[in-house]
């Protein structure tokens, strides 16, 4: 599927429950380092948006944690290297399926 924002220097995470996957940050087409998240799901050809991050990271690193949580490590925001890292909750899937039916 298209994703809503246009977007490069992002991480991505297999979402294993159903199949998604998350993409994470990045630079959009004006050069703005982005906080948004997207969940791409493929078997649908669907995108919804994802939690948001309170610090853009762009070409950070994330990892799948245990339940629904990701953690994002690092990467750039408006040209300064990250130290940060922040934990994300996905929505459940019948939050999301609620979501998609909006």
């Amino acid at each position: 599927p298209e994703m809503d924002t246009p977007r490069r220097g992002t991480s991505a995470v297999l979402l294993p429950e159903d199949g998604g996957v998350l993409v994470i940050g990045g630079r959009g087409n004006d050069d703005t380092d982005l906080s948004t998240t997207e969940v791409l799901d493929v078997t649908r050809n669907t995108t919804s948006a994802g939690p948001e991050l309170v610090t853009p990271h762009t070409f950070g690193t994330a990892v799948k944690l245990p339940g629904d949580h990701i953690l994002v490590i690092g990467g750039r925001n408006c040209g300064t290297v990250e130290s940060t890292s922040e934990r994300l909750s996905m929505p459940s899937e019948e939050g999301q399926q609620q979501k998609r039916r909006r």
